[in-house]
């Protein structure tokens, strides 16, 4: 269980780092775009 859980933990890093990214391109492209600042 323990394997499992580290290797799941892996796997959510390397996908929070995706999301942490395309996260960071969406508020580039919302501070660019005025129609996304309310």
């Amino acid at each position: 269980a323990r394997r499992k859980n580290r290797s799941l933990s892996t796997a959510a890093q390397a996908l929070w780092d995706v999301v942490r990214t395309q996260a960071s391109e969406l508020t580039a492209a919302r501070a660019k775009d005025p129609l996304y600042q309310l």
